[in-house]
């Protein structure tokens, strides 16, 4: 992150630079697997301080579709 960078991210976001400049960059799966087990602890976090909508544990599974993350896959492994 550049101090530049972290400037436009204050223009549009009102976080001040300093602290987008001090922020971990976010990490993603290479293979573009997404972890479900942490999208479940996350709710179970913001469930036992009351801070969700809902007050019954959503599958979050239902919401994901591995099966695109495996045809990519095999579009990039095609142009390679």
């Amino acid at each position: 992150m550049t101090p530049e960078i972290a400037q436009i991210i204050e223009k549009y976001t009102k976080v001040p630079a300093n602290v987008t400049l001090r922020s971990s960059p976010a990490q993603y799966e290479p293979n573009g697997r997404i972890p479900l087990e942490n999208l479940n602890t996350l709710q179970d976090y913001f469930m036992e301080r009351g801070l969700l909508e809902y007050d019954q544990k959503l599958d979050i599974s239902s919401f994901v579709n591995p099966q695109l993350v495996g045809e990519v896959a095999a579009e990039l492994d095609a142009k390679q």
